[in-house]
């Protein structure tokens, strides 16, 4: 009985956390990613290029790769380095000729791989600028 219980419980948990996933993607959330280099705390730029296993420039080559466009049409219109959702990752956007606002490109500073890829609208790319500014 006991046993029972407890199986029906982390099914339950199971379910509760699919469910909570789907739910988010459906009304437009991110959908969640981990990247390879935890970072806690308020570090410099400097600090957290040092904590990088993965170059920004090769970092750079990733993400403009991860954009499907001719090469000629595409260039890396701004790049950072940050902390997101606890990970130390480069943030590129990429501004596509002929298209109207950006493709965002997080790539993951330890393995170089891209955790996330997502199009911003001018009107949403404005709103993420002011929302940075101090």
């Amino acid at each position: 009985m006991r046993r029972e219980i407890v199986l029906l419980a982390a099914l339950a948990a199971t379910v509760l956390l699919a469910s909570s996933s789907i739910a988010a993607e459906k009304r437009g959330g991110e959908k969640p990613w981990a990247g390879t280099i935890p970072v806690t705390g308020k570090h410099s730029v400097a600090a957290l290029a040092k904590m990088a296993r993965v170059s920004m420039a090769d970092a750079e080559k990733t993400a403009l790769s991860a954009v499907e466009a001719k090469d000629a049409d595409k260039s890396v219109s701004s790049r950072e380095i940050e902390v997101e959702h606890g990970f130390l990752v480069y943030s590129f956007d990429v501004k596509v000729a002929g298209q109207k606002g950006i493709e965002e490109v997080i790539v993951d500073a330890g393995d170089g791989k891209v955790l996330a890829r997502e199009h911003e609208s001018p009107e949403s790319e404005a709103r993420d600028k002011r929302a940075k500014k101090p």
